[in-house]
């Protein structure tokens, strides 16, 4: 049972680096993160608390996304974070 597990880690990290090892699917890769708004707080002013937990859970989203693509490749996050530097 462990093995498949493992297995199926492997195909995950596996497909990611695919993903990874194009521009535009860094591109696409980069603007989940942004639309999940990784890099911004989830904190609305004046707005409900419901606002704030639905950004935060955009946010999680977000934090996931950016593990696993760490994860999978740390030299392809870096380069996708150069590529979108404004």
């Amino acid at each position: 049972m462990a093995e498949v597990k493992t297995n199926a880690r492997r195909d995950e990290l596996s497909d990611i680096k695919v993903v990874m090892s194009t521009e535009n699917g860094r591109r696409f890769m980069y603007r989940q993160l942004v639309r999940a708004g990784l890099y911004k707080i989830s904190y609305v002013a004046g707005a409900g608390p419901d606002h704030t937990a639905f950004n935060e859970g955009g946010r999680n989203v977000g934090l996931w996304l950016s593990g696993e693509l760490m994860q999978a490749d740390p030299a392809m996050f870096m380069k996708m974070m150069e590529e979108n530097r404004t």
